[in-house]
């Protein structure tokens, strides 16, 4: 989910990208292992592309506090030449999300037990979180669609 999250916000700033179902597709038929140098290389060469974006995460953490809930990701990319590992741009971000209250009061107490509860049942928080992390690491990546294509023209 974090992978296509990223795939989709880093193709509104590179033109070309390769998500995380077709990499996978790629790799099988070519028989490449991504995760070592030499695999990074030649699946490199086979798709013509120099770069890839490299994503750290220490997922998802929750707290659930019976009147209080909140969910924290922590992401990092980070894009790298493909033959010499240089790396060309880096950054992190932390989305956190939550929801409750202090129960200052007798009824204040149910309403944050089940505004908490409901919270930490909602699939969609995880996904809605990814999007939004990957948006905001992203926004710091230039835009580079047309660049080449300016440039070739002159």
């Amino acid at each position: 989910m974090i992978e296509e999250a990223a795939a989709r916000q880093l193709s509104f700033r590179i033109e070309r990208v390769i998500g995380p179902d077709h990499r996978d597709r790629l790799t099988r038929k070519l028989a490449i292992d991504p995760t070592t140098p030499t695999g990074r290389m030649r699946f490199a060469r086979a798709t013509r592309c120099d770069t890839a974006v490299e994503i750290v995460t220490k997922g998802l953490e929750t707290t659930f506090v019976v009147v209080w809930a909140q969910a924290k990701l922590h992401l990092a990319m980070r894009l790298v030449r493909a033959r010499d590992g240089e790396e060309l741009w880096r950054a992190a971000h932390v989305a956190s999300r939550s929801e409750g209250t202090i129960p200052l009061s007798p009824v204040s107490f149910p309403i944050g037990a089940f505004s908490a509860g409901r919270f930490h049942g909602d699939e969609d928080v995880f996904p809605s979180m990814a999007d939004d992390v990957a948006r905001r690491i992203v926004a710091s990546l230039p835009d580079t669609r047309g660049a080449f294509r300016t440039s070739r023209m002159r």
